[in-house]
């Protein structure tokens, strides 16, 4: 049976680019999306900015020392979700089969449309470009036989990138990769890893091939799912079905450095009373509570 062949679609510093849309003066220019307070954090940083140190997540205040010319934007999320619908409806040309990962990057099954093209890599770089004539949008695509080496793909070159990756290729291209860049492992177990003498996805691979008891215990049922992401024999299926947050959440950054006991369980209580809301409007029962 032959491979599928799964894209993986992600737009460029999605933020940013729908306000060089609104405002092309914007274009080159040291941006960032978020709350311009002391309070405020990175949303979005453009490429620019990036390469100055500035990344989401970071403090808005932090951002900013880095680089002082910065242009802050508070965000217009009506028109980021515009132009989320815009990016994929220019998908449904090409595929049918699309799956909605998030506002800004999707899957799609790419199998019947590049199986009959004789320069593949061709079709896919005239539609990008379309994309960013007909939108504005840049955008990296990563081309797999499944979605977990397609999602690495498409992160290995921005903006603008184009990368394959068959399962041949996976030593070549995806064992050398540092182990941060692996998609599913999160920043809290990295460090672990890293203390068993793992540093990259190749010295990952060995141990797993090794079936070392050690990492069994560190990942539990989740070390199937890995073993099958580095042999590229993880899930191909690409689901159409309308997006679904798998998770509801809320948080709220505080103008203060410190507030005593009683401050902080008002706040996390009116952040509980805010995600319970959502949950019984949407009719969802959720298993598991993190703070």
């Amino acid at each position: 049976m032959a491979c599928k062949i799964i894209m993986h679609i992600d737009l460029n510093a999605f933020f940013v680019s729908c306000e060089i849309i609104k405002n092309p003066s914007l274009k080159g220019k040291c941006i960032l999306i978020g709350h311009s307070g002391r309070s405020g954090i990175v949303s979005t940083a453009s490429y620019e900015a990036r390469k100055k140190g500035c990344h989401s997540g970071q403090p808005m205040f932090m951002a900013l020392r880095k680089c002082k010319e910065a242009i802050v934007i508070e965000g217009d999320y009506d028109f980021y979700n515009v132009m989320s619908n815009s990016f994929f409806s220019f998908l449904k040309n090409y595929s049918k089969i699309i799956e909605v990962a998030s506002i800004d990057e999707g899957y799609v099954d790419m199998s019947d449309v590049l199986s009959k093209e004789k320069d593949p890599i061709g079709y896919l770089r005239k539609m990008q470009f379309e994309l960013k004539k007909e939108t504005g949008l840049g955008c990296s695509i990563g081309i797999a036989p499944t979605k977990w080496l397609a999602k690495m793909a498409s992160d290995l070159k921005k903006p603008m990138g184009l990368t394959l990756i068959r399962k041949k290729d996976i030593k070549e291209i995806i064992y050398p990769l540092p182990i941060e860049s692996f998609w599913g492992i999160g920043k809290k177990t990295t460090p672990r890893l890293k203390s068993l003498g793992i540093n990259t996805i190749g010295d990952l691979a060995n141990r797993i091939n090794e079936n070392d008891p050690i990492l069994e215990k560190e990942f539990g049922k989740f070390y199937y799912t890995i073993k099958s992401y580095i042999d590229g024999t993880s899930s191909d299926i690409v689901d159409v079905s309308p997006f679904d947050p798998k998770s509801i959440g809320n948080s709220k950054t505080l103008p203060f450095d410190s507030l005593g006991f009683n401050e902080v369980e008002k706040e996390i209580k009116h952040l509980c009373f805010e995600v319970s809301s959502r949950a019984k409007e949407e009719k969802k029962v959720g298993k598991l509570v993190t703070l």
